[in-house]
């Protein structure tokens, strides 16, 4: 699976996508062509053999701001966070042009999608009354304010750059996000400790994150070498 920007030679399958996840009020054909061609209008998806398995779409709002306008996942593909996943990818691929506000909202029922919001480190700004229509409902507006540090969040508690890794953000979100206690020892203990990653401990590095094999993916040799110099 791989994360893409489509344009109108996907047309087909972004209507067919846009109607299985929003049978009431699917956006029409005239409207995805005119869209798609704005120079403004990014619509990014996450391709499963060149079929698209969950879409993001995303407007840059002249007053420097990305709007999240539509947000789906296929049916057959739920479950496996990638709406939060392309969430995370819009913040990174923005973040780097210098965007740092980005709003989404979704039906109050849509408890799905406010995880996912959540997942990607929004957060809820307010209800909006009868902000839907087909069927009439409430909506939940997200907000994410990103600081000049953002890319200091997307450094593992072992220490380890996750924004490096291949993995990213399609397979995994993180350490925090992506694993359970008892996977990682590196994990487990920066978050007991109560601080940001491996490199902020004062005993690093550790016997533990030298030898056990569940707690790092930072080289042995270079640990090893660390502690040489620290010890000096």
């Amino acid at each position: 699976m791989e994360i893409k920007r489509l344009d109108e030679a996907y047309l087909e399958d972004i209507i067919a996508i846009n109607k299985e996840n929003f049978p009431n009020d699917f956006w029409k054909r005239e409207d995805w062509t005119e869209l798609i061609s704005d120079k403004d209008c990014f619509y990014f998806a996450c391709l499963c053999e060149d079929k698209i398995a969950a879409n993001i779409f995303v407007y840059k709002n002249p007053d420097g701001y990305i709007k999240i306008m539509n947000i789906g996942v296929r049916e057959e593909f739920r479950g496996n966070n990638l709406a939060a996943k392309l969430l995370t990818y819009v913040t990174d691929t923005f973040y780097d042009e210098g965007y740092k506000i980005f709003y989404g909202e979704t039906r109050k029922s849509n408890f799905a999608m406010q995880k996912s919001f959540e997942k990607a480190g929004y957060s809820f700004r307010c209800l909006a009354e009868d902000m839907y229509e087909n069927p009439k409902e409430d909506g939940y507006k997200y907000q994410l304010l990103v600081g000049d540090n953002y890319y200091l969040t997307k450094i593992g508690k072992c220490g380890f750059y996750c924004g490096s890794c291949p993995s990213y953000p399609l397979e995994c979100l993180g350490c925090v996000s992506g694993n359970k206690g008892g996977v990682c020892y590196s994990r487990d203990c920066v978050l007991e400790k109560e601080i940001g990653f491996c490199g902020q401990c004062s005993e690093f590095p550790c016997d533990e994150i030298i030898d056990n094999k569940k707690a790092t993916v930072l080289d042995e040799s270079w640990l090893r070498w660390k502690r040489k110099e620290k010890n000096k």
